[in-house]
Order: structure tokens, then C-alpha cells, then sequence
């Protein structure tokens, strides 16, 4: 880190002595640690990304400490408690708070509805997980209204949410979730979309809600009978 450059320059990890790959001036390269952090965050949510967690945490929590954002870096050795020590930096002024997709759901369920987790659109990166979740945690605990069950589980239908998802979910994550489905599935409402039954496991009222067979297969000439034999004339 060269602080009177600004500059970040990136070197070969196979020799500390070779020339530098690239270079990239330190706006550029904290607007990447936020990116990153919010993947980071977003691959929290699924169990299977859990084994690049670690790696990610690793790089994250160096270059933070390069920059000398503490609570950054505090952050991820939280999270493992085992990652290599680094020598802290002072050199860039670091965000106001790290975004903490736990931390922020957790405060939610305890009814402190303070700001959004994060500008997540800002950086247009995609976080589909972290999206949905913090949108699905703001329905939940917007108010007491068993309503709020509703919602959650029509926004989860149109999101393409499966119990394959919920599964992948950190268990903690999941509750709140799964209650909604619990209060939906006793007390399903009546207008729900047939996806939306589905998910909360009535498949019993997804499936009255299909056309019956019998007047799918119903020809439409008016002049035939339920046999398929012609109507005779009432005039003759």
C-alpha cells in the first residue's frame, strides 16, 4: 500500500520480488472490498457455498486490515476465529458500519426496525439470496399482522422459492420462514396462487384448484351429450 500514491499493487503470490500484475487506486479497491463483502454475506445464506466461505473470509479480512478497517476485519475473525493474524494499517476512512445480513435479521426479530440492511442496488450486483431475505425479514417483522404470513409466502411463490431453498437456508435464518409456512399450511388462506399452496404443502387445495377432467375433456359442440352421442331434436 503506497500512501502516498494511493495506489494498491497487486504482485505475484509465487515471488515478493516480482513486478506488480496491476494496479488499482484504493477508491476502486474499497468499492471492491464492499462488493465483496456482500457476496460474502450472501453466500452466508446458502449451506452449500459454506465451504468458499472460509477462503473469501481469509482475503477479505487482508485486505481490510491493509486498509485498516478494524471492524471489517473484526468482523470476519468473528466469524472464524482462526484466521492468520495481519498487521493492521491506518489508511483509508472506513464505511460507517459492516453490512451484517445476521446481525440485521436478528435486530429485526427483536424489533429494532432501524435502516435497510444495505444499498444493495448500488453496486449492481446481483445477491439473490441476500435480496430476497432481507426483503422476505422486513415483511415478517413489519408488524404483528398474521397478514405478514401472507405476504411472505405470495412474495416467496413469486420468487421462486422451493423447500429446496429454505433447506439450503442457516437454520436461524430459517425459523421465522418456516413459521409463516407452519401458520399459512393450519390456517391456509383463500386466495392464494396455486404455487403458493404448494410451497406450504396444501397440495390438497392446489389440486381442487384445477380445472376436473371431466369438463376439461367436455366437447365443445353444445349439440352432444356427456356420451358423445347426439342430442335428438325436442321438436321432433
Amino acid at each position: 500500500l503506497d500512501k502516498s500514491n494511493t495506489i494498491v499493487s497487486l504482485s505475484k503470490p509465487t515471488s515478493l520480488l516480482s513486478k506488480p500484475m496491476f494496479t488499482i487506486d484504493l477508491d476502486t479497491m474499497c468499492c471492491l472490498v464492499k462488493a465483496w463483502h456482500l457476496l460474502y454475506e450472501d453466500y452466508k445464506l446458502n449451506s452449500l457455498f459454506q465451504a468458499d466461505l472460509f477462503g473469501m473470509g481469509s482475503m477479505l479480512r487482508s485486505i481490510s486490515s491493509m486498509l485498516g478497517w478494524t471492524a471489517f476485519s473484526d468482523h470476519y475473525l468473528r466469524d472464524f476465529g482462526n484466521l492468520p493474524e495481519i498487521s493492521e494499517v491506518e489508511a483509508v476512512t472506513p464505511p460507517l458500519n459492516v453490512p451484517d445480513v445476521m446481525g440485521w435479521c436478528l435486530a429485526r426479530i427483536r424489533g429494532h426496525k432501524g435502516a435497510a440492511f444495505s444499498n444493495l442496488s448500488a453496486l449492481g450486483l446481483p445477491l439473490r439470496i441476500l435480496r430476497h431475505i432481507c426483503h422476505l425479514y422486513t415483511i415478517l417483522t413489519a408488524s404483528s399482522d398474521p397478514m405478514r404470513y401472507q405476504q411472505a409466502i405470495e412474495y416467496m411463490s413469486d420468487a421462486g422459492f422451493t423447500i429446496s431453498t429454505i433447506d439450503q437456508l442457516p437454520m436461524g435464518i430459517a425459523i421465522p420462514i418456516r413459521e409463516a409456512m407452519m401458520h399459512c399450511r393450519r390456517h391456509p388462506p383463500i386466495d392464494l396462487s396455486p404455487a403458493s399452496y404448494r410451497l406450504i404443502g396444501r397440495e390438497d387445495i392446489e389440486s381442487s384448484l384445477r380445472p376436473s377432467r371431466l369438463a376439461h375433456d367436455l366437447p365443445s359442440d353444445a349439440s352432444h351429450d356427456m356420451d358423445g352421442t347426439e342430442l335428438s331434436d325436442a321438436s321432433t
